[in-house]
């Protein structure tokens, strides 16, 4: 709460392009199974404080959109544990944030051997044999059955998949990847964010603004227009 008072007195007067996000991943250090019922009643208690003290500061935080997230940003979790959103003073100015790297193998753990991913693997012994295409496809659609269908907009907060330094082959799996979740997200009602290191491996170098990677830029442009029913205008479509 001293936090969020904080941050709230300090941007009360900005513009609705200012959007607040409560906490980041929230979970019992060390495990990323599903959550104890009195964990899951710490995350959303979280979640409770950080939407009335942010609406207590006034100005344009009585009505300004507010992102609220599930347990550890999980999908599973979050349907189990957080369908139901905190009160709030605004009428329908909430959104729900999940995060998805599925499977692990594949996308962050560059010490796992798995570095192909989807319908077009060649090799079984190098993927995880679960969390594919149709996989994908089912877990967004209980995302928006549970959410969206409700009125209630969901932020893919951070994703991403990143080829091996010793798999330097693995980058056409990873761009499939990308391009499939983005355009899943997308066409499931969802805003895609892909989560970018932003150093020389990301796609754009933070700290000099140069785009490093203009494939996998286009690859995330073109699936989320595709997935919306949106045809490229241009190569200054956004």
């Amino acid at each position: 709460a001293a936090f969020w008072q904080q941050i709230g007195t300090a941007f009360r007067d900005h513009g609705d392009h200012l959007l607040f996000a409560g906490t980041n991943e929230v979970h019992v250090q060390g495990d990323y199974g599903p959550p104890a019922p009195e964990n899951a009643e710490v995350q959303n208690g979280f979640n409770q404080t950080f939407v009335t003290t942010v609406r207590a500061t006034g100005g344009r935080n009585r009505n300004r959109w507010l992102v609220v997230q599930g347990y550890n940003t999980d999908i599973d979790h979050s349907l189990k544990w957080n369908l139901t959103l905190p009160e709030d003073s605004a009428r329908n100015r909430l959104m729900m944030e999940l995060h998805y790297y599925t499977p692990y193998n594949f996308t962050l753990n560059e010490q796992s051997p798995v570095w192909q991913w989807g319908r077009g693997a060649s090799s079984p012994a190098a993927t995880d044999g679960w969390g594919n295409e149709d996989f994908v496809e089912d877990r967004f659609r209980k995302v928006q059955e549970a959410f969206g269908a409700r009125g209630i907009p969901v932020i893919l907060g951070e994703y991403g998949a990143y080829t091996k330094p010793s798999r330097p082959a693995g980058r056409r799996y990873v761009l499939r990847w990308v391009r499939s979740i983005t355009e899943a997200a997308s066409r499931s009602g969802m805003i895609p964010m892909y989560w970018d290191t932003g150093t020389e491996r990301g796609i754009i170098h933070r700290t000099t603004g140069q785009v490093q990677d203009p494939e996998l830029l286009r690859a995330l442009v073109d699936s989320d227009l595709r997935g919306r029913g949106l045809a490229r205008v241009g190569r200054s479509s956004p």
